[in-house]
């Protein structure tokens, strides 16, 4: 991404679209050959999804702990790019390999997800992926080095997927099986919603930041 960002300010999202295009084309050649159908929904289900929702305390629970940890991603990866290449007057090609790098953790992470999960159980899991992730930010933001921070963030972009599988696996759990799609998109709802509020909050503080100092 930074080495595309160094031949144009629009080449990244030039190609993103392209990639978007290509995947379209590969879709829109699928064919269906699925012959059974679900059992429609029930009234209750059409009325009161969101309603049973946020009655289930453990789908309240795993959906704020997932908007933690996107909110606070979105947080960080907002102001990063500035922190990098204006203020520490990096490169954009240098900041593309850091965030590459650093991306290598959701690889990591989810190659072990499994094998942590079955070792710790839910709770410790989900608690251990937040508590490393918030030791991550913190040790990153206190550093003057990009290598240790970039180290530092491999670790915390590890926590993602453990974070994930468990949430995803347990959602599936909890869930009827004719809910199970509304269910999804529901979190999906609150989760996704979070991020541009944790972009935003990102940029307010690295905004009173810099009117401070």
């Amino acid at each position: 991404g930074g080495w595309l960002y160094s031949l144009g300010q629009s080449v990244p999202l030039l190609f993103d679209a392209a990639s978007f295009f290509v995947s379209f084309l590969c879709l829109f050649k699928l064919r269906d050959h699925v012959t059974a159908t679900a059992a429609p929904p029930t009234e209750g289900t059409k009325r009161g999804g969101l309603r049973w929702y946020l009655s289930q305390r453990p789908l309240r629970t795993l959906t704020a702990y997932t908007m933690c940890m996107a909110a606070t991603q979105a947080m960080v990866w907002a102001i990063l790019v500035v922190l990098v290449v204006d203020e520490r007057g990096r490169s954009a090609t240098l900041f593309g390999v850091f965030s590459s790098v650093t991306s290598l953790g959701a690889v990591a992470g989810g190659l072990a997800a499994d094998r942590v999960w079955s070792r710790l159980g839910t709770r410790v899991t989900l608690a251990s992926a937040f508590g490393v992730t918030s030791a991550g930010y913190l040790a990153a933001g206190g550093t003057s080095s990009l290598w240790v921070a970039m180290v530092c963030l491999f670790v915390v972009s590890s926590c993602a997927p453990v974070g994930n599988v468990v949430t995803l696996t347990m959602r599936q759990r909890l869930a009827p099986s004719n809910m199970r799609g509304e269910v999804n998109n529901t979190f999906r709802l609150f989760v996704l919603g979070s991020v541009p509020l944790g972009a935003l909050l990102g940029g307010a503080v690295a905004a009173w930041r810099d009117s401070s100092t």
